[in-house]
């Protein structure tokens, strides 16, 4: 199933795709009335609130998803965590590339250095972005007048639906509730000022999510493309099979160390190709487009930050 929020008449509305159209959960009825909630139904649960749905399409309920003002399917949550160093890709065979930018090989000692102390293979790395910065499918992001280096991640994001802290791996599907795009909009000067991560992610703006939340039992979230552009090149071309850690391993992890509650959104981490290893960051007038097949694409315009 696909959830998704939209925008009509200046109201917001939780809804569920159904047959290309987007239905409202308040006219589905039931008693889960918005996304995070219609995630924790069981699958008896969620068959019933399909079928309902597909009633409702085909007499014309809710609205085209195609001509939709499509809205972030979680805007408040109340946690926003993301995977720091969850690529394959090694700090230390990084180095060896002769064009990289100046500013990020110094960084990459360093984050070499810490790898060597710390060994990022044993240990997620997980930071905070301020849940203030989600913004939707279609938003623009803001580029600050300070920042030079402006990137894009694309990603994949979980969607938590049920409590749970202390999971085993194997119990991490339980409280998966779905998945969905996320592009963690970085400021690579403001993050590496300190020794924390989240400076640099967390401005308004930072965290474009969507369009649509999709079930688990319709993604193999070990093994989906995740594809990054700006205006129309391609930047980011990989897949989350590059991912140290599986999406089920860093949601068992963080419970290890917090209770997840429902509507938790955790960007599972990036790949390469992204503009520090170039120097070819973003700015106003960019439009940047971060697809996975499957949930859909975020397409969302780099603007000078409004005063």
């Amino acid at each position: 199933m696909k959830f998704a929020r939209y925008a009509r008449d200046g109201v917001a509305h939780d809804a569920v795709l159904a047959d290309d159209r987007l239905v409202p959960l308040t006219e589905v009825g039931g008693a889960e009335r918005s996304i995070v909630g219609a995630l924790a139904l069981d699958p008896p649960g969620r068959a019933r609130l399909a079928d309902r749905a597909r009633e409702l399409a085909r007499a014309g309920a809710g609205v085209v998803a195609s001509s939709a003002e499509l809205l972030a399917p979680v805007p408040v949550p109340p946690k926003y965590l993301a995977m720091a160093f969850n690529s394959h890709h090694d700090p230390a065979d990084m180095l060896a590339e002769p064009d990289l930018p100046e500013a990020f090989r110094r960084r990459l000692h360093v984050v070499a250095a810490t790898n060597a102390a710390y060994p990022a293979s044993h240990v997620p790395v997980v930071f905070n972005k301020q849940t203030s910065c989600v913004a939707g499918p279609r938003d623009d992001i803001w580029a600050p007048p300070d920042a030079r280096e402006l990137d894009y991640e694309g990603e994949l994001v979980v969607v938590i639906a049920r409590r749970a802290r202390r999971l085993p791996v194997s119990a991490a599907h339980e409280v998966i509730g779905g998945y969905t795009v996320g592009n963690d909009v970085s400021i690579r000067e403001w993050q590496f000022d300190t020794p924390t991560l989240w400076m640099g992610k967390s401005l308004e703006t930072f965290g474009p999510t969507g369009p649509f939340v999709v079930t688990p039992d319709e993604i193999d979230p070990g093994a989906v493309p995740v594809r990054t552009w700006v205006n129309g090149e391609i930047r980011q071309d990989g897949t989350t099979a590059e991912r140290r850690f599986s999406a089920a391993e860093v949601v068992a992890w963080i419970s290890q160390r917090c209770t997840l509650e429902p509507g938790d959104l955790i960007a599972t981490g990036t790949g390469g190709g992204l503009a520090q290893f170039t120097g070819r960051y973003l700015k106003p007038g960019d439009v940047v487009t971060v697809e996975i097949p499957g949930i859909g694409r975020l397409e969302n315009r780099v603007v000078a930050e409004p005063a």
